[in-house]
């Protein structure tokens, strides 16, 4: 909190979760050292081969989320939902390039790794910008999304509601005590998405979010 994290409690390397307590403790002799709880869980947020073989069954359902930017690459992510709703982001991506590009970029990877995307979305925001996907037409400017859908690459407008996508992504960070672990689990080949998850801040005066570190905690966002 005092270092103004937007998504306190991102855990790259194991630590350990006192249920009584529902914080992270350092233990000692085996048990909570506030309340002496010994139902201590060890969790992690981020997940490899000894969690799960990635990219995760063939059956679990994939979702792609996208943010374009103005004068950046695309930052893309696919995440994969369990049977008990635990979010699992498998792969990170930026591409550079205009829509046609990210479309055989993404499809590419897909195709490769035999993924059953169900569902497309990315920033709202995209729906009325201009800037290096939007090109002429008969003399006229279109959108990025008129841009993507000329591409083929249709999406949906993804929720952008900052107060409740943090409030949920708190929650998800928590450990569940009765799996084990949070539902919030980003793959370890995920170094981007990590970093930034653990980089991303209010601004000086916090009071809005930095614009710094946001691509990827963005999209979990959205998600």
């Amino acid at each position: 909190h005092l270092e103004g994290l937007i998504f306190p409690g991102v855990k790259e390397r194991p630590a350990i979760w006192c249920v009584r307590c529902e914080r992270a403790v350092y233990p000692s002799a085996g048990v909570c050292p506030e309340c002496a709880s010994p139902r201590l869980l060890t969790y992690c947020h981020a997940w490899g081969e000894a969690d799960l073989e990635w990219p995760g069954p063939h059956d679990w359902p994939t979702l792609f989320y996208m943010d374009p930017h103005q004068a950046r690459e695309t930052a893309c992510a696919w995440f994969k939902i369990g049977p008990d709703d635990t979010w699992w982001q498998i792969h990170e991506r930026e591409i550079a390039g205009d829509a046609w590009d990210v479309r055989r970029a993404c499809e590419a990877f897909e195709a490769e790794h035999h993924l059953r995307v169900v569902w497309r979305k990315g920033d709202p925001k995209i729906t009325t910008q201009r800037n290096q996907f939007a090109a002429k037409f008969e003399g006229q400017d279109f959108t990025i999304r008129e841009a993507f859908e000329q591409a083929g690459f249709d999406f949906q407008d993804a929720n952008s509601n900052f107060t409740v996508a943090r409030d949920r992504l708190l929650q998800g960070l928590r450990p569940n005590p009765v799996t084990g672990y949070p539902r919030v689990r980003i793959h370890e080949s995920c170094r981007k998405t990590m970093y930034q998850m653990t980089h991303f801040c209010w601004d000086a005066r916090r009071e809005q979010p930095s614009k710094r570190h946001s691509d990827f905690p963005a999209l979990w966002r959205y998600l």
